[in-house]
């Protein structure tokens, strides 16, 4: 069903072309009667009536299956096709395709997110935790709040802004522009959403300059990353948790911890940090990922 649905979709393109050649009027004059529409201009009314009829919609391009609430992974599934179906609505203009399809890409990536901060981290102290050392170099960091309950009260630019931090770092010499993309992706979505006779003169300013270096398809390519990465976290059990440990040795440079029945040499950072407050035999509690330590809590 799926092939035939992308035949029927390349079919409807076809069509729409033909129907944009001049001395193809008897065969514009054809297909509204094929689809009992009076004979009168409207072309878009026309292709949108042919695909009601074969009934082409937008197919799911990003696979969620691994995400195991039933509510979330429905909602980013209807998110995804309503995003790709926005690309065959020939009601719209190319202007309100890219507003639409951005909307629904930043709807999937708020969803996705929520979710990875959510199962990513035993505690939501831990996941406010990673927000905020992963936004100290953000025009604006995130700061822990002890009145914030849960994941979905954190913003998303905090959010996006952290995992690309961790994931998709920018690099001298070999830049990631994920985190730009999506920022990107971000500002027509508000652009769209906040649109209004004031801010009438910049609309379209935002889709433009998305429009400058991207396509839907790298849109798309960039949304798949991020859901790649989130999907790979926990096939690898990559889960942020707090565990007990106590300091083995300290030195006058460098400090052990034995924790989970293993002797762990303290990362240099982590021991300047803390050093004034660590002596032998001191409990302390560390936070853990695939059994690296993080940091300490004291």
């Amino acid at each position: 069903m799926g092939q035939n649905k992308e035949e029927l979709k390349k079919l409807l393109s076809f069509i729409a072309a033909l129907t944009e050649q001049p001395g193809n009027e008897n065969f514009v004059a054809g297909l509204r009667t094929l689809v009992g529409q009076p004979n009168e201009p409207g072309l878009k009314a026309d292709l949108e009536d042919i695909r009601r009829i074969l009934r082409i919609q937008g197919i799911q391009s990003i696979d969620y299956s691994f995400v195991d609430d039933e509510l979330t992974r429905n909602q980013l599934i209807m998110d995804n096709i309503r995003m790709e179906d926005c690309l065959l609505d020939n009601s719209l203009s190319i202007e309100e395709k890219w507003y639409e399809f951005c909307s629904y890409i930043h709807f999937q990536l708020e969803n996705i997110l929520n979710y990875y901060y959510t199962k990513a981290f035993s505690t939501f102290d831990l996941a406010q935790w990673h927000v905020e050392k992963f936004t100290k170099g953000a025009p604006v960091p995130f700061v822990k709040n002890s009145k914030l309950v849960n994941c979905t009260e954190i913003s998303t630019y905090y959010k996006t802004t952290a995992f690309c931090a961790e994931f998709f770092p920018w690099i001298q010499g070999a830049p990631d522009y994920t985190s730009a993309i999506l920022g990107k992706i971000r500002n027509v979505r508000n652009e769209y959403v906040h649109r209004s006779g004031v801010t009438v003169k910049s609309e379209g300013e935002k889709v433009k300059d998305l429009q400058k270096n991207s396509s839907f398809a790298s849109l798309r390519t960039t949304l798949i990353k991020i859901v790649d990465c989130v999907k790979m976290a926990f096939s690898t059990n990559a889960i942020t948790q707090i565990m007990q440990g106590v300091i083995e040795k300290k030195l006058p440079g460098a400090a052990t911890i034995r924790h989970n029945g293993k002797v762990t040499m303290l990362d240099n950072s982590i021991f300047v940090k803390y050093s004034s407050q660590l002596y032998e035999g001191k409990d302390v509690m560390i936070i853990v990922k695939n059994n690296t330590l993080l940091d300490l809590i004291l």
